[in-house]
């Protein structure tokens, strides 16, 4: 009568040790890779402003941007295409802060294609704009930086750095 329980004990564990899975750090591997993939493109660049976000203070809805931190993680280079209704809130806070300035910035190759364009159609001349200081975006450590309204376009681009 003893033998049938004990069978029947090893029998269990034995099916429960074939059928069990990979360990879930196996798992959570497969979803950061992933996940990296998905927020990364081939430039280095990300596009999701979820992650954006927990980085930096992020008042306003986004439609689009394409987003990088510097190696060293002590700068953030966004390029952000703002919701229209948000759009018109992003300037006269920045105002709040201090005068507009006119500013320049290079081309980087991950810029969106409108940005990229434009330069060369003025003979790889810097983009140009009102900037204005960025103190709505900052959040420990990056408070330090700039956002600026490029002329002739809907995109804004964002440069903090960390103190």
């Amino acid at each position: 009568m003893l033998r049938r329980p004990l069978i029947l004990l090893i029998f269990t564990a034995a099916i429960g040790t074939a059928c069990g899975s990979k360990p879930a750090a196996n798992n959570t591997n497969t979803v950061a890779a992933v996940s990296n993939a998905n927020t990364d493109t081939q430039n280095g660049a990300r596009t999701k402003v979820e992650d954006l976000s927990l980085l930096i203070n992020m008042p306003y809805d986004v439609q689009d941007v394409v987003w990088k931190q510097s190696k060293d993680q002590k700068k953030i280079t966004a390029v952000i295409h703002f919701d229209p209704d948000d759009e018109k809130k992003v300037i006269p806070e920045a105002e709040k802060f201090g005068p507009a300035q006119n500013a320049t910035i290079e081309t980087q190759s991950w810029f969106p294609d409108e940005l990229t364009e434009q330069s060369d159609l003025h003979g790889d001349r810097p983009l140009s704009g009102k900037a204005y200081p960025a103190n709505q975006f900052f959040q420990d450590p990056y408070n330090s930086g700039r956002i600026i309204d490029i002329d002739g376009t809907d995109y804004y681009i964002l440069e903090l750095t960390a103190q």
